[in-house]
């Protein structure tokens, strides 16, 4: 919603009105966002020592 809001084009029009694909910029965003809650979470992990070998 924030993508759209922005004016990007997150998903493709819709055949005869219906709800549309998400488009490429639309996936490329999704894939985005993805890495950056993943790398995120991998740095609060590695701070924290578990992933120090013993």
């Amino acid at each position: 919603m924030v993508f759209q809001t922005l004016g990007l084009p997150v998903f493709a029009r819709g055949e005869s009105g219906g709800w549309g694909q998400p488009s490429l910029l639309g996936w490329l965003l999704v894939a985005a966002v993805w890495w950056g809650v993943v790398s995120l979470v991998l740095r609060a992990w590695a701070s924290s020592g578990l992933l120090k070998s013993r």
